[in-house]
């Protein structure tokens, strides 16, 4: 009998021996791996966050990344979810100065743009990764410090 969890399964083995073959296989910690560097280059980024709910983590061969969940809606997608910390000075300075947030993100709301600069970030590392689609970027931010 052909369950849904294998079907899964089986779908994600064909992907991954695809992108095997393509060369271009990554596994989902590497992904999170980098991804949680590049988020912590983001100015007002203080830390990344466990999640408020439900354990927020990435989980590999003897490795985690909490604070960046990469799942996969379809088998040739990847979406990528980031819990963020952020830092309160931060925040308050560009409330109080938004001429200090960058070009095309003038004019929105202070933690909108910077969970704009979070996705962003998330867009360049799936580009220098030459991830084949990258399905979404949710940015939650979980707590201001």
């Amino acid at each position: 009998m052909d369950l849904p969890a294998n079907r899964a399964a089986a779908a994600t083995s064909s992907a991954a021996e695809r992108s095997e073959s393509a060369g271009v296989f990554l596994s989902d910690v590497t992904i999170a791996q980098a991804t949680e560097e590049a988020i912590r280059q983001v100015p007002g980024v203080l830390d990344l966050s466990a999640g408020r709910f439900v354990l927020a983590a990435t989980f590999g061969a003897g490795r985690h990344v909490t604070g960046v969940v990469v799942h996969h809606p379809t088998p040739d997608a990847t979406g990528i979810e980031v819990h963020a910390v952020l830092s309160e000075r931060y925040t308050r300075a560009l409330y109080v100065h938004p001429e200090d947030v960058a070009g095309a993100l003038r004019g929105q709301p202070v933690l909108i743009a910077v969970a704009e600069e979070i996705r962003l970030a998330v867009h360049r590392v799936a580009r220098t990764l030459r991830l084949p689609s990258l399905a979404g970027v949710d940015v939650f931010i979980d707590d201001l410090r």
